[in-house]
C-alpha cells in the first residue's frame, strides 16, 4: 500500500481511499437513480415544467436528472437588474456547460411589489415569511404565463446531500415534543 502524504487524523492507505471513493460514487450514482425515478413518475403528465435555475449546484442537479427522466423542461432564472448582484451571468456559465438553455428573467422592484401584495393577499391563508418566495412567484408567474404547469427548484438539495442536519439539533426529534413546548 502507498502512504498518502498530509496531515491524516488516521492512517489511510491509498487502496483504502480508493475503495471509499468507489462507493462513494456508487452511492451518488443510487442517489441520483432514485431522484431520476422520483421525477418521472412526479412529472410524467406534465406538459409544461420549469425548473428555476440558478448558479448553484443543486439546479444544476436537478437538471441533469430532469433530463436523464426524459422530461421536457425550460429552465429560467432571476436577472435583478443589478450587476453586483445578479445570478443570471453565473446561472449562464452553469447551464451552459451542461448544454443547457436558459431563459432569463428581469426583476425589478415594482415585480416585488406586485408579488409581496400577491403572496400576502386575503385569498391566502397564511402570510410567506420566505425572502426567496417573492423572487419565486415573479419567476413562477412569468414563465408559466397563465397556463398550468409545474415548477420544479433544487432549492436546499444541498441539506440533503451534505448533511446540515446540526442545525436542527436543538428541535426535538419527536413532533409531540414540538408541540408541548410551544403549547407553554
Amino acid at each position: 500500500h502507498t502512504r498518502l502524504q498530509g496531515d491524516w487524523s488516521s492512517d489511510v492507505c491509498s487502496s483504502d481511499l480508493a475503495s471509499e471513493t468507489r462507493e462513494l460514487e456508487r452511492a451518488a450514482q443510487r442517489v441520483f437513480s432514485i431522484g431520476v425515478e422520483y421525477l418521472k413518475q412526479l412529472l410524467r403528465r406534465e406538459k409544461n415544467v420549469i425548473l428555476f435555475f440558478s448558479s448553484g449546484s443543486d439546479s444544476l442537479l436537478v437538471a441533469l436528472m430532469l433530463r436523464e427522466a426524459g422530461i421536457s423542461f425550460r429552465a429560467v432564472t432571476a436577472d435583478y437588474g443589478w450587476r453586483r448582484y445578479s445570478e443570471y451571468p453565473a446561472a449562464l456559465r452553469a447551464a451552459r456547460s451542461i448544454g443547457l438553455p436558459l431563459e432569463r428573467v428581469r426583476i425589478g422592484w415594482r415585480d416585488y411589489w406586485s408579488s409581496f401584495l400577491d403572496i400576502h393577499s386575503v385569498p391566502q391563508d397564511c402570510p410567506c415569511g420566505n425572502a426567496s418566495s417573492m423572487v419565486w412567484h415573479v419567476l413562477a408567474v412569468r414563465s408559466l404565463a397563465g397556463k398550468r404547469g409545474v415548477v420544479v427548484t433544487g432549492d436546499h438539495a444541498d441539506s440533503l446531500f451534505l448533511g446540515f442536519e446540526e442545525m436542527h439539533f436543538s428541535m426535538p426529534s419527536i413532533p409531540e415534543k414540538y408541540w408541548k413546548k410551544e403549547r407553554r
